[in-house]
């Protein structure tokens, strides 16, 4: 049995964009956030340099901004996403798209994965590049309310570890996605670990 101070104490060596705290509902009114029917939008984030998403995780968090474009891995261009921890750590990871989706490339390996499919629908499943991970859509109409607001019409990404690869993650992580938003949150047996609070697309005031 786990409590909140283990998530985060296992959590702070090195997260993967999979993260998420329980889920808030709070007294006072709720905003509603990202509510596009699912076919109408993409729940992919934006990739333009200068963009950034703030989170919020325990009693700190970390910003994801994308810093840089055209970085070559194993033939192909993408652009590169600093993660920064409020601790002073970070992480960095690589994205660029592509006809299937948002592909993330895997310092692990070396091989590309499906990050965010294209055309998500319910069921669809994926495996990470070496297989250590497996991906299955689980929504793509869910609702979830945080401290921030109540967002409709999410994508869910049930992701599960499968070889003990990454020891320091969790096994398994549910992670929501808002339409013209992208990553939102992120839920661990029904707990809600991390949410977003800000954005900014690129230049975008």
């Amino acid at each position: 049995m786990f409590t909140f101070n283990s998530i985060i104490s296992t959590m702070r060596i090195r997260f993967i964009f999979f993260l998420l705290i329980p889920v808030f509902v709070s007294s006072c009114a709720k905003k509603s956030i990202g509510s596009s029917t699912a076919s109408s939008v993409s729940y992919i984030e934006s990739l333009v340099p200068g963009t950034y998403f703030e989170y919020k995780l325990g009693n700190g968090g970390f910003t994801d901004k994308i810093v840089s474009s055209d970085h070559n891995k194993s033939g192909r261009n993408y652009n590169m996403r600093v993660r920064y921890y409020s601790w002073g750590a970070t992480d960095t990871a690589y994205f660029r798209l592509a006809e299937a989706g948002l592909m993330a490339y895997d310092q692990e390996t070396g091989g590309e994965t499906i990050d965010i499919p294209a055309n998500p629908t319910t069921g669809f499943t994926w495996m990470e590049s070496d297989n250590s991970w497996k991906y299955v859509i689980k929504a793509t109409d869910a609702e979830l309310t945080t401290p921030q607001g109540m967002y409709k019409n999410l994508l869910i990404i049930q992701a599960t570890q499968l070889t003990g690869r990454d020891k320091e993650k969790m096994s398994q992580y549910h992670n929501y996605y808002a339409p013209g938003i992208g990553f939102v949150a992120s839920m661990i047996e029904g707990q809600l670990v991390c949410y977003l609070t800000e954005h900014k697309i690129g230049d975008k005031e």
